[in-house]
């Protein structure tokens, strides 16, 4: 298994506090999206409202829910002190990851919802890339320990 991968790795319970509320949030956009495909395939009337510009605010929620995100751990990588013990760097790596979290979701919901209102093919498929942003966004205790610099717990 790859870095991240192992369930069964040494970690900080916290870590594991944090893949569970990533897990949650993951299935609560998957329980979405079977009202949404049920929608879909008993052809209720499409309504046909937002257009372009719907479509276009869905892409720039989803390019912002993977920017912010980045952008700001990057930055607070910067501000990591090593005499931290290893909770004060666990909170601190994780208010970008729960930020991050919370705009994927939100931009993925928002791309449900326009999906079950006009049942535009498009909206899943943007859902499928927001899905894929928020899957990349997990926490991952190798790299948690490369830029923390932590030995073992």
């Amino acid at each position: 298994m790859g870095p991240g991968l192992c369930y069964f790795c040494p970690m900080h319970p916290q870590f594991r506090v944090l893949q569970f509320v990533w897990m949650i949030l993951g299935m609560s956009q998957l329980i979405l999206l079977i009202p949404a495909l049920w929608v879909f395939r008993k052809g209720l009337p499409v309504q046909d409202i937002g257009g372009q510009t719907l479509f276009v605010t869905c892409i720039i929620f989803l390019l912002i829910a993977a920017a912010v995100p980045f952008i700001w751990y990057r930055n607070r990588r910067t501000q990591i002190r090593l005499e931290w013990d290893i909770e004060q760097k666990i909170t601190h790596y994780r208010a970008p990851l729960f930020f991050g979290w919370v705009l994927c979701e939100g931009a993925n919901m928002v791309t449900l919802i326009a999906f079950m209102v006009t049942r535009n093919v498009d909206y899943l498929w943007i859902f499928a890339f927001g899905f894929a942003l928020y899957y990349s966004q997990k926490s991952n205790w190798a790299l948690f320990q490369r830029d923390y610099k932590i030995q073992s717990i």
